[in-house]
């Protein structure tokens, strides 16, 4: 069965071994403003929940894949920024859709939904990257963790 936990590892293993990733961290898209400027680029997950439909659970993540760009001063470099980014989520989804690495579970999965949307945030950091936001379903059978 593949639970919040097995995605999760997995999102955590696809992140800390990716060359063009520093840090990876999960939490609330507000949680990125406390990082360190040597943790980025970072990829920060964000669980947003799960819908039901009938046999079937739809997980969905946002996942930000950002660098800190408080140093730039060119627009060049920030779309270099986008550009990378956007290449390590279309790596992760190929990844996500094959199964062949990091989200090689033995159960059935499917990913049914995806969308990038660049970033360019101005808080205490100015984080430049892309926001990947996509849906992971599962079968589900409400008859799972019937206790005696």
């Amino acid at each position: 069965m593949v639970t919040l936990n097995k995605i999760m590892d997995a999102f955590k293993a696809f992140g800390t071994a990716n060359v063009f990733i520093t840090h990876y961290a999960t939490g609330q898209p507000s949680d990125m403003d406390d990082l360190k400027e040597s943790q980025f680029p970072l990829m920060f997950v964000v669980y947003e929940g799960a819908t039901y439909n009938v046999n079937v659970k739809s997980y969905s993540f946002e996942v930000l894949l950002v660098g800190n760009t408080s140093q730039l001063n060119q627009v060049d470099e920030s779309v270099q920024m986008v550009s990378d980014m956007e290449q390590v989520g279309e790596d992760l989804l190929a990844d996500i859709i094959a199964g062949h690495t990091y989200f090689a579970f033995d159960s059935q999965y499917e990913m049914t939904s995806a969308t990038n949307t660049p970033i360019v945030e101005q808080q205490r950091n100015i984080l430049t990257g892309s926001s990947l936001r996509l849906s992971i379903d599962v079968p589900f059978n409400a008859n799972s963790c019937i206790q005696p």
